[in-house]
């Protein structure tokens, strides 16, 4: 499949979906939020179309920092960031990933992290396939099911000293876990 027609495919998705997405781990980065410097930077890595910061306002609840949006399939959102970022978010993305690309990606969402002084990185990753809705094509729209310690190994490669890490995995039944 193209990367053109890949994108429209989850473009189509998010354009009907993502409005009723909730975000579900303010917590979390409100945690992780607390190692930031004052002039600390966020980038929410696939982010979808930014409900969760424009309408539902959830980065007020971990210190007003709004997190820069990047998402390849969203317009508006397209555009890549500059620089590094003392704390990158990527929830319900992931498993969006074509398996062969799994690992472009997570270097790619890795790269913006930064390394001269402490960051963290949040991910939620669901492993089991979306019960909600599949592509126009046909496939579901979590295109890489894998268990966590799939997930687990992909991402140690990117554990280092003075990245905080904390990785949430969602089974079919919705419970959360952490390895």
């Amino acid at each position: 499949m193209s990367e053109t027609r890949r994108l429209d495919l989850q473009i189509d998705y998010w354009n009907n979906v993502g409005p009723t997405k909730p975000f579900a781990h303010p917590v979390n980065i409100e945690e992780l939020s607390r190692w930031l410097s004052p002039a600390g930077r966020i980038l929410d890595y696939g982010c979808g179309k930014g409900y969760q910061y424009l309408a539902r306002r959830v980065h007020e609840t971990w210190g007003g920092v709004l997190p820069h949006c990047y998402d390849v399939g969203i317009k508006q959102f397209s555009r890549r960031p500059e620089g590094v970022f003392e704390g990158i978010i990527c929830t319900d993305m992931m498993e969006h990933i074509d398996e062969p690309d799994v690992d472009s990606v997570l270097a790619d969402v890795f790269g913006f992290a930064a390394v001269d002084r402490p960051a963290f990185a949040f991910l939620a990753i669901s492993c089991a396939p979306s019960k909600k809705r599949d592509l126009p094509d046909g496939r579901n729209v979590h295109l890489t099911v894998q268990p966590p310690a799939w997930w687990a190994e992909k991402i140690a490669r990117f554990e280092r000293s003075g990245l905080i890490l904390q990785v949430v995995y969602e089974d079919c039944d919705g419970r959360e876990s952490t390895l």
